[in-house]
């Protein structure tokens, strides 16, 4: 992607690429974090599953998360820019920027990584200040969130059901209505009861009780708590579209919000050579 600033005098080229989830839980377990002895973390960056070469150069990683921690990172690759120490917390600014409220519907986002492939900038310091390179930097990111196949992350409840192993088919029916799937039948306990384990999404879990109970004629009791986050169904051509579930979604979150109801194009981020 490229950006110039509003200037015109200085220009971004970038790349973003999806962090994977594996890596993800590493930084959420904290096995890699901000704080740690640089030699330290880039021993770990350089093995596998991450195996980034620029973490044999600690400078090449400008930062980590939105907010000092977590799956967001920020790396460079230029070859020979003048003054590229001077809009470092500029680029870190606009990107942490981005993080906290993606181009989508303004939420958290997670999983980016941030190329700094090349920078062009004015020679005069008064034009290339945090007023130009911030927002910039943001633009970029916004355009490589969108070209890169951004998701929308739901949270899911893990849900226990204690019933009688005879109307274990009522509740699939139940399950099945609202997104949800069952990953233990749960062994036969004492007296013909089984312990059932599901996942439902919280967003399908409104009036959960009173249908399972209708459904089994109160035979059946249920335990929700939270679990994990998911993406939900669809992918980077359908959150424009409002007749998908996805695009419902986010259409949905941007009028609470207040904000335009569709999602700005990729050009109004994109810069021309």
């Amino acid at each position: 992607m490229l950006s110039k600033s509003a200037n015109k005098h200085n220009r971004l080229f970038c790349t973003m690429v999806p962090v994977s989830q594996e890596i993800q839980e590493m930084f959420d377990e904290g096995t890699v974090a901000p704080g740690m002895d640089p030699k330290e973390r880039a021993k770990i960056l350089r093995e596998p599953p991450f195996q980034w070469d620029e973490a044999s150069t600690p400078q090449k990683i400008w930062c980590f998360g939105n907010d000092g921690i977590g799956p967001n990172i920020v790396s460079e690759r230029t070859v020979g820019v003048a003054y590229l120490n001077e809009i470092k917390d500029s680029v870190v600014g606009g990107f942490k920027w981005a993080c906290n409220e993606g181009p989508c519907c303004e939420e958290k986002c997670r999983g980016l990584k941030l190329w700094v492939n090349d920078v062009v900038l004015h020679a005069d310091a008064i034009h290339r200040g945090m007023g130009q390179i911030s927002p910039t930097a943001r633009r970029v990111s916004y355009a490589g969130i969108m070209q890169a196949a951004p998701a929308l992350l739901e949270p899911v409840f893990l849900v226990n059901i204690t019933c009688p192993s005879a109307i274990t088919g009522s509740i699939y029916n139940v399950l099945s209505m609202r997104r949800g799937t069952v990953f233990d039948e749960g062994a036969g306990l004492a007296g013909g009861v089984a312990n059932m384990k599901a996942y439902l999404p919280v967003a399908e879990s409104f009036g959960f009780s009173k249908s399972l109970a209708e459904a089994t004629g109160g035979a059946a009791f249920s335990q929700l708590q939270f679990d994990h986050w998911q993406a939900m169904e669809g992918g980077d051509h359908d959150f424009r579209d409002v007749e998908t579930k996805l695009g419902k979604t986010i259409h949905a979150i941007r009028v609470r919000k207040g904000l335009a109801p569709e999602v700005p194009p990729l050009d109004r981020y994109l810069d021309k050579l």
